[in-house]
């Protein structure tokens, strides 16, 4: 693929899926961007969309500072991989910080 994938892409990607497992109706749900992706194919397709959930999103697209964020770590892991990523979450995730600890 040439270029960006973007959410249209993904929306797409999922809708193939859903073709190809023979699913005619089903209940979206979508976490952070995949947000974006789950109302993306509420748009393209509502009438295979059972139900909705969105989960720690939005409808709107994000503010040009919270964009620019979004691009710094994408080049962050490019540079030194999605553990990047996975340090950063992490510890955000449960309640007792020693829980995801990477090295016990």
């Amino acid at each position: 693929m040439d270029g960006a994938y973007t959410i249209a892409d993904m929306a797409d990607d999922v809708i193939a899926l859903l073709d190809a497992l023979k699913i005619e109706k089903a209940a979206i749900v979508g976490h952070s961007m995949g947000g974006y992706v789950a109302l993306e194919i509420a748009r393209k397709v509502p009438g295979r969309v059972s139900g909705l959930g969105l989960v720690s999103t939005q409808a709107l697209p994000d503010a040009p500072d919270r964009k620019a964020g979004r691009y710094a770590t994408a080049e962050q892991v490019g540079a030194q991989g999605s553990v990047v990523v996975a340090d950063s979450m992490a510890p955000k995730l449960p309640a007792d910080p020693a829980v995801c600890s990477r090295y016990p």
